[in-house]
This record gives C-alpha cells, structure tokens and sequence, in this order.
C-alpha cells in the first residue's frame, strides 16, 4: 500500500478539504481525487463523504482512522531507524507544544535540534494551545510526542522538565500590588478576573477550587499574551505561569501567590511504545536545554 495516500486521507481529514490538501502536498485536484479513490477501491470500503462542513470521515473512516495514523507512524520509524542505522539522519518528527512552551522555549529548542540534525524536517501542532489538545494529538498517533503539564492519561510516559511557578499578575496602579507578602486568595474576593478559556485553565481552577476561592471572571480569552494585555490596561488580573511572564515585558505587578503553586511542564511520548532513534535524539536535546536561562529573553521589572 502507498504510504502517501493514507497521507493525503489525513491531510484530507485536517484541512476538511480535498484541494487544500492536495496543494499541501503538491498534488493536483484530479490527481488527489485518483488517490483517495484507488484508496477506497484498495481497502474496499467509502473512507470520505462531502457535506456542508467540508470532506468529513464516513463511519467507516472513522473505524479505520486511527490505524491509518498507526501506519504512517510506523512507515515513518521504519525508515527513519533504518536511515539512522545507514548513519544518514533523515525522518520527520512531529510535536505537539501548548501556547506558552510554543512562544517562549520551543524556538531555542529546535534552534539547538536543527544545528545537531539539519536534515530532520519538523512538524509542529499547537491548535488552539490546550493540555487536552496535546493530549489528543498524541494518544491519536498525530504526533510523535507532546509538550503537556501533568496529570496526564495513564497511556502516557512523562520526562519531567520545569515546575513552573504562578504569579497573581495585576495592573501596577491595583492595591493589592503594594503588598511585599505573598497574596492570599483571602485578599482576592471581588477582585475582577480574566482567565484563559476553559480547556486551558486547568492548573488555575484547580488552585481556586483547592483554595475554597470562586474567582470573579469578567473576561475568557484563549491567547495567553492577550490575557497580559488586558491585564496591563486595568481590565482584571490573572494568575500566569513564571514562564510567560518572565519572558515578555508587560507593564505588570507580578505576585507570589501564597503555598507557592506551579505546574509540572513535562515531554510526553505513548506508554509501551519503542521510540525511534529520531525521538531518543530530540528527548535527548529537549532535556539538556530545557533550561530557563537559556531562552528567557525579556523579563519584567516588577518580579
């Protein structure tokens, strides 16, 4: 079976398209519409149908999706191992990043990867930056390995890399930024709050819900950067991790939280599953510059 054609049916799936694609992968429409079709006819069962929303999975597609990704991720590591054994470093590798590690130490990471294997194409996901997203995209074979906070599904095997404290972010003019203590979630009743949209605030609700504290939420928003905007113009304020707002400058108060709360950012790969020398080579490079000096750029005056 060609492999490029579970390819297409993957790209097919991602972009709800056909013609999108098919030019993501330089094919031509007719061309792309032979090759899911000989597919179909190969496999013998109707893998996608046309609706209002695009190219979408017949049940069946459904059934066998998973097992299509399964085989590209092995076609993948069958020829990457070997290229490694031929001492040739080739393969593709692909990485799931949330928002925060994508904008901050990801960039520096690469950076390093790519010197070391120039010739290692990357693919990397981030969707709409929440843990669960990550999660998905590795259970599902989307990628090779995923940055994630814990907890995380028993299917998965963790490498610890950062615990990353939070801060109570406020406007600098806010009372409550004059206190040299730690905050207490006591001095927070009514205080507004702007929070990340639901799937990304896990670390966040649990610390309220820990601390018997229902935050005041006037705003939701998914980009963490916007959040720290809204905040520097009196808008609220917002608990954020050490390693957005150490990074970038916003004219912000920056507030230990009393009990010192973190997440525990880790690299995440399947549970039970061999990884390829590839993967071990990227493990490898992530763990020895994982380390905040190396990528922190900016940091704010007021921590």
């Amino acid at each position: 079976m060609d492999s490029e054609k579970l390819r297409l049916l993957v790209k097919t799936v991602e972009y709800g398209n056909l013609s999108q694609a098919a030019k993501s992968m330089g094919y031509t429409q007719s061309a792309a519409s032979y090759s899911i079709q000989s597919l179909e006819e190969e496999l013998g069962v109707i893998l996608l149908h046309r609706s209002k929303h695009g190219m979408q999975l017949t049940s069946d597609g459904m059934l066998l999706m998973n097992i299509v990704r399964d085989c590209i991720t092995n076609i993948d590591k069958l020829y990457t191992t070997a290229h490694f054994i031929q001492g040739v470093q080739v393969g593709v590798l692909r990485i799931a990043s949330f928002s925060s590690v994508s904008v901050t130490c990801l960039p520096w990471i690469i950076r390093q990867f790519h010197t070391a294997f120039p010739n290692i194409k990357i693919e990397i996901i981030s969707g709409k930056g929440t843990y669960g997203e990550m999660e998905e995209y590795l259970l599902s074979g989307r990628v090779d390995c995923s940055f994630i906070t814990l907890p995380v599904s028993p299917k998965l095997h963790c490498v610890e890399l950062r615990k990353d404290p939070l801060y109570l972010i406020l406007p600098t003019s806010h009372p409550l930024a004059a206190l040299t203590r730690p905050i207490r979630f006591s001095d927070l009743t009514n205080v507004p709050f702007i929070m990340p949209a639901k799937e990304k605030n896990n670390e966040i609700m649990y610390l309220c819900k820990k601390n018997n504290f229902e935050p005041n939420v006037i705003f939701t928003m998914y980009d963490d950067l916007s959040i720290l905007g809204m905040v520097e113009n009196n808008l609220g304020c917002t608990i954020a991790p050490e390693l957005l707002v150490k990074y970038f400058h916003y004219r912000v108060a920056v507030k230990e939280i009393e009990s010192n709360p973190y997440r525990t950012i880790c690299l995440a790969v399947r549970n039970g599953e061999e990884t390829s020398p590839l993967l071990n080579a990227f493990l490898t490079s992530v763990q020895s510059n994982f380390a905040f000096s190396n990528f922190l750029g900016r940091t704010t005056d007021h921590l």
